[in-house]
């Protein structure tokens, strides 16, 4: 995990396929939330492979994660720090952490 910018980014994580995805995926996605909320984040990326099955993608939606193309990104900062850390063959799931966006320094 990475936070930079109020924007935290997961892109280095396993599943194993023995392992039952929610209570993997709902730890994962508590840990990323509390940490990214102590430091005011804004939003959060978790980039899944392309090969990821659609099971896992879904248990994801169940815990608010939305599939995004760069392109439905609408503020601009947070559309730039995903192209910028998105790893190739991969896909975006999109969390908005906060109500209101920061626009003054913390």
């Amino acid at each position: 995990m990475q936070v930079e910018n109020l924007i935290t980014r997961v892109d280095e994580f396993y599943i194993l396929r023995i392992a039952p995805p929610a209570p993997v995926i709902e730890a994962l996605t508590k840990a990323v939330e509390e940490n990214s909320r102590m430091l005011e984040s804004e939003v959060a990326f978790i980039f899944v492979s392309t090969q990821t099955p659609e099971s896992v993608i879904n248990t994801f939606v169940e815990f608010g994660y939305e599939p995004r193309e760069l392109s439905d990104i609408k503020v601009p900062a947070w559309r730039e720090a995903a192209q910028e850390s998105m790893p190739a063959n991969t896909r975006i799931l999109a969390k908005k952490l906060r109500a209101e966006r920061v626009l003054k320094p913390l």
